[in-house]
């Protein structure tokens, strides 16, 4: 359903924790921490953003990452 309205050039918010899922329909995204935006651009590259590995892998994953 997501797919076919993306076909008709809709927005759409999507508010999911399944980063799987996420990347899969997204073209771009926004990411809150703790109601606080720390990332907006192209779904590719959220997972390669610092505050963004931090806030939800944690900061040694980010460090050991970055």
């Amino acid at each position: 359903m997501i797919r076919r309205f993306q076909s008709t050039g809709a927005a759409i918010g999507l508010v999911e924790h399944n980063v799987r899922s996420v990347m899969a329909l997204s073209e771009r995204i926004i990411v809150l921490d703790a109601g606080r935006l720390i990332f907006s651009g192209p779904a590719k590259d959220a997972l390669r953003d610092n505050a963004v590995q931090t806030a939800y892998l944690g900061a040694r994953y980010a460090k050991a990452h970055g």
